[in-house]
């Protein structure tokens, strides 16, 4: 798990300096398109790498309040993603995929994806938000309220939530590392022109 891990996170690194050059050269020459492309390769690595360290933290612990903190942790982090990544997999990209000029298979790809990640939401948003909400963020007052939210929570069924949303993750990841290649050449040549 360990080594996986660190091939993982040395991956995502590569990628995030990669993108970032690649957006910063397109914010200097106004390439909208690219930026909201690479601003999606950035997000999904950051994410990825952030849920990846309190998944293993997580699925590691077996005393229950530190195991209940990952928990609460991953529910935000989770709510946090359906609606992020629900805006970002938007219009705004499929504008720039098109304007890119990227296959009809990419963006029946990227349908394929947002679609899974609607289900994943729709079958556990309710629940993961009202953890979010009451008591991850300790916004409920009421602490009994609080404490049986908190011992209502099902490790079994956070952990099911969370191995789906990783999976998806790194589905999405992949994908965007698919993007790379055409958005740097797209990036090359019209830098070439503009010249």
């Amino acid at each position: 798990m360990a080594l996986k891990f660190r091939r993982l996170v040395a991956g995502i690194d590569r990628e995030l300096r990669v993108t970032s050059a690649v957006r910063t050269e397109a914010q200097k020459v106004g390439h909208h398109e690219v930026v909201a492309v690479a601003n999606l390769v950035q997000h999904i690595g950051l994410m990825t790498v952030d849920f990846a360290i309190v998944s293993a933290e997580f699925f590691s612990c077996e005393e229950r309040w530190r195991k209940s903190l990952y928990g609460r942790i991953a529910s935000l982090m989770i709510v946090e993603c359906f609606e992020d990544f629900g805006e970002l997999l938007g219009k705004k990209l499929r504008d720039a995929l098109v304007a890119m000029s990227y296959d009809s298979a990419v963006m029946a790809n990227l349908n394929r994806i947002h679609k899974e990640l609607n289900s994943l939401r729709n079958r556990n948003e309710e629940v993961l938000r009202q953890v979010r909400n009451n008591v991850f963020g300790h916004r409920e007052l009421d602490t009994g309220v609080q404490l049986r939210v908190m011992e209502s929570l099902d490790p079994a069924m956070i952990g099911g939530v969370m191995k789906e949303l990783m999976t998806w993750l790194l589905t999405l990841q992949q994908f965007t590392g698919g993007l790379l290649p055409h958005m740097l050449q797209f990036v090359k040549a019209r830098l070439a022109k503009d010249r």
